[in-house]
């Protein structure tokens, strides 16, 4: 092949071919000028190439170009024969000749190569192939080539389809292989006079800079954030790197935690000569391993470029190579009869020919790296840790400046501090400081929206438009060959992106000053927005409920005054952050008969505290009396049926993790029940069967149980039933039957389980006072559901009382109540309604009758339901 000028640099080596072919027919055909169908004869006719498939396929030969070439002697040449192989090189054309034919080349011929580059920058192709060429034929209409093909009765939308394929699945990466290594970065080319040119690589760094990321060049370091809090991590990747074996750093920690970081932040040194001597001038590349898988389709293809790309990195000793989640590298590539990535860079790392940086978590690289005793040798572990909240605030202020400039607000000290404390407190699957960053992120994101909206930004808005206006005439410039218009246009666009960039840095100090601060509350919403948990409601009107907590659960719990304290005061303290926050909110083990307002505690704490009912999740812990059922709490372990579902208990606190869990009837459970239980109460997490850590350190535990309550049924002093003991007498009593049920409870249940509970509450059995208060509670809600219809209730004295007769029993508590409400007046008060017997507003009366009770309408004069009414219904 005869060499081309350096013009024709960004050209693949088969597109190079292709277009010395056409020089090649163009002077053989005597033909006074090259146009596009010799530069479409070369791409035919180069062998390997991407249009010579394509054009083949599509049923084109030479045929169809009527070219009167001289009789080909390739066949004739005896091997053995000096005189015909001599005669058959000086047939071809020299070097000279070849240039001389490309200034030969036509408009439309010039206008083709020109569209081809255009074609190759649109796709984000670093260089220009035959693939790119042939498109830019069958794009220009009056090219001589295009009119070749339509002669030729070749299908324009078969060569459409077929080139759309390769250029936009990746199949030329077969061609970037074969690329000139020497590209210089010094020639002027039409990429460059349209301000398209692909970034400059260093000589012999073609392939590499096709699938790696330079994180020491300037663009790289500009979009880098400061690294701050990490010098011991820092220091030790440095003399790593320093080494003459096993120069290799892997750097382990969990996700969040700044393993990339660090590795940016050593790049960013280097750049700025901020590092040792040993270890300037070294360049950092981030290797992009889904850019190296692309395109390999045949065997042995991704192993050749890899190795192709290794020999580049070992040719340069400054270069340190740097693979993200380097756990995916076991396996990768790895099909029939072929080898992995881990297994093709084993040696190179032994023999020290590169140098390597990993990054991964603790996890992958005990799944991963660890299993394979070889390629772990090969690497020194730097551990990253989830820095301490003091810490993360020191990273986040040093970060800020960025977020500030971006989001064109202010960020005080106490938001940041915020941030960290309640992310560290309410986000538990996350780690700093990366879960803080992210609720500054958004936090600043809303505030700019809603300036936004306000039209803040309109400016920016208008110049953004403006630009993108710009841009567009300059494409349709470059597409309609007016290239004086497109320079023109480029500038203009230039300066308006350089305004733009001002006012999106901050602008003046003037501009600075009118920009927005972010506050605590900003920070409590989206932290609350993010998990569900009322954060936000601490700052003001949260405080002012929890203040009034006591007194609101004893308006719905009747009857229970100690043990709504008792919660009260835990509740309080976890919320005013005294407690400790490695624990639960809070633990409780309620005690007593049933229908003494157990469940009815946790279903109004869940409301008061959390915000609605449904942040309660109920366990009935009957279901899990066989030591078979315990998985169902965690999960199966693996191998097990139904192990990728998780547990039932894990997978509604991950989803709800600000809740009150109720384990109710907790002795009916199985005592390895217990085991797992012990783990919340004490350390706040729970691990469940497939090794996911769950928190519970934002959840209220209550267990219930009516173990040892039995006395209560012989006790017949005890409860409403008989006539009211006087208050010093029924304390003595709920004394008494308390000290017994405790008694029993520590013959059910371990002391290690029992003493890592917060408070065990004995509840009271029900007195008469508290079973009128209970009524009362009930016929309330039913009030509050009829109003929805214009309805009122009005229930005397001695009604009531029948109701409490009829709706208590010392065996089930208040239990029965409800149904007595249901049968006697709800019941009654539906066949009125059905039959339209009740006028809206009216007010119906509940009387006492020997036949019991009966409901009778009232026309209401607008007066509302008072007492007198109910005691002259009585």
């Amino acid at each position: 092949m005869s060499e081309l000028p350096p013009l024709f640099e960004l050209f693949s080596s088969r597109l190079q071919a292709a277009i010395a072919n056409a020089c090649e027919v163009s002077l053989k055909t005597d033909a006074k000028s090259l146009d596009s169908r010799h530069i479409l004869y070369g791409l035919l006719t180069e062998r390997g190439s991407v249009s010579a498939d394509v054009l083949t396929r599509a049923g084109l030969n030479k045929d169809a170009f009527g070219f009167q070439l001289p009789s080909e002697q390739e066949e004739d040449i005896d091997p053995n024969d000096l005189q015909s192989i001599l005669a058959a090189l000086e047939s071809q054309p020299n070097q000279e000749a070849v240039q001389e034919q490309l200034a030969t080349m036509t408009e439309e011929a010039k206008e083709v190569l020109l569209k081809s580059m255009i074609l190759s920058e649109s796709h984000g192709h670093p260089f220009v192939g035959t693939e790119h060429v042939l498109a830019a034929v069958i794009e220009t209409k009056e090219s001589a080539g295009l009119k070749l093909l339509n002669e030729a009765q070749i299908s324009e939308p078969f060569l459409r389809e077929q080139l759309e394929d390769v250029l936009e699945g990746g199949k030329a990466f077969t061609e970037i292989a074969n690329m000139y290594k020497d590209a210089g970065a010094d020639n002027s080319t039409p990429h460059d006079q349209m301000g398209m040119a692909p970034t400059a690589a260093p000589a012999g760094s073609a392939n590499l800079m096709e699938f790696c990321l330079d994180l020491t060049s300037p663009e790289q370091v500009a979009k880098t954030d400061p690294l701050v809090g990490r010098d011991e991590e820092l220091e030790r990747m440095v003399n790593i790197l320093s080494r003459r074996s096993k120069n290799n750093p892997m750097i382990i920690g969990e996700p969040g935690t700044g393993k990339t970081a660090l590795v940016r932040g050593l790049a960013s040194r280097i750049a700025e000569d901020k590092v040792p001597e040993v270890l300037k001038g070294k360049r950092i590349l981030e290797l992009d391993l889904a850019k190296v898988i692309a395109g390999t389709m045949f065997r042995g293809e991704f192993e050749g470029r890899l190795k192709q790309l290794l020999d580049e990195v070992a040719a340069d000793e400054n270069i340190v190579l740097f693979i993200d989640e380097i756990h995916t590298i076991m396996g990768l590539g790895n099909a029939s009869g072929s080898m992995d990535m881990a297994s093709v860079l084993k040696p190179v790392i032994t023999s020290s020919d590169i140098q390597l940086v990993g990054a991964t978590t603790f996890a992958e690289y005990k799944k991963h790296i660890e299993k394979d005793p070889a390629m772990e040798r090969r690497f020194q572990p730097i551990k990253v840790e989830e820095p301490a909240e003091a810490d993360a605030v020191q990273i986040l202020k040093g970060l800020k400046k960025k977020y500030e400039e971006f989001h064109q607000l202010c960020i005080p000290d106490d938001a940041i501090e915020a941030a960290v404390r309640l992310s560290s407190r309410y986000v538990q699957d996350r780690f700093l400081p990366d879960k803080a960053i992210d609720v500054i992120d958004e936090a600043a994101s809303q505030i700019k929206i809603m300036e936004l909206e306000r039209g803040v930004s309109k400016l920016v808005q208008s110049i953004e438009a403006k630009a993108e206006t710009l841009k567009e005439r300059k494409r349709r410039a470059v597409e309609a060959g007016d290239y004086d218009k497109a320079l023109v246009l480029k500038e203009k666009e230039r300066i308006m992106l350089e305004e733009l960039n001002r006012l999106r840095s901050g602008g003046d100090k003037k501009d600075r000053k009118q920009w927005s601060s972010l506050s605590v509350e900003h920070i409590a919403k989206v932290v609350s927005k993010s998990t569900g948990i009322p954060v936000d409601n601490m700052i003001d009107a949260e405080k002012k409920k929890l203040a009034k907590l006591e007194e609101t659960l004893k308006e719905h719990v009747i009857g229970q005054d100690e043990a709504v304290e008792a919660v009260s005061k835990v509740v309080k303290r976890a919320r005013a952050g005294i407690s400790s926050p490695n624990r639960p909110l809070g633990s409780f083990l309620f005690l007593g008969p049933t229908g003494v307002g157990k469940t009815e505690l946790a279903k109004v704490l869940a409301r008061e505290v959390f915000g609605n009912e449904k942040a309660m999740i109920r366990v009935d812990m009957s279901e899990f009396g066989e030591k078979f059922n315990v998985s169902k709490m965690i999960g199966s372990p693996a191998g097990y049926v139904g192990f990728e579902e998780g547990g039932n208990l894990t997978e509604q606190v991950r989803r709800k993790p600000y809740s009150v869990i109720l384990f109710d009837e907790i002795e009916k459970a199985h005592p390895d029940i217990f085991n797992i239980l012990l783990q919340v109460l004490d350390d706040g997490h729970l691990t469940d069967a497939a090794g996911k850590k769950v928190s519970f350190k934002n959840t209220i535990i209550i267990m219930t149980s009516n173990n040892g309550v039995t006395a209560v049924a012989n006790n017949k002093s005890l409860g409403f039933g008989e006539e009211e003991a006087t208050e010093g007498v029924a304390d003595m009593q709920y004394e008494n039957y308390k000290a017994g049920v405790l008694a029993e409870l520590r013959k059910t249940f371990k002391p290690e389980f029992i003493n890592r509970i917060d408070r065990t509450l004995v509840f009271r059995p029900l007195s008469e006072k508290a079973i009128h208060r209970i009524i009362d509670l009930q016929l309330d809600e039913l009030n509050t559901r009829l109003e929805e219809q214009g309805l009122k209730l009005a229930v005397g004295k001695a009604a009531r009382a029948e109701l409490a007769r009829e709706g208590f029993d010392p065996e089930y508590g208040a239990r029965p109540l409800r149904r007595v409400i249901q049968e006697r007046i709800e019941d009654q008060l539906a066949d009125l309604l059905i039959e339209g017997k009740v006028a809206a507003g009216s007010v119906i009366n509940v009387m006492k009758r020997k036949a019991g009770l009966v409901l009778q309408p009232k026309q209401s004069s607008g007066s509302g339901v008072g007492a007198a009414a109910g005691a002259s219904a009585a």
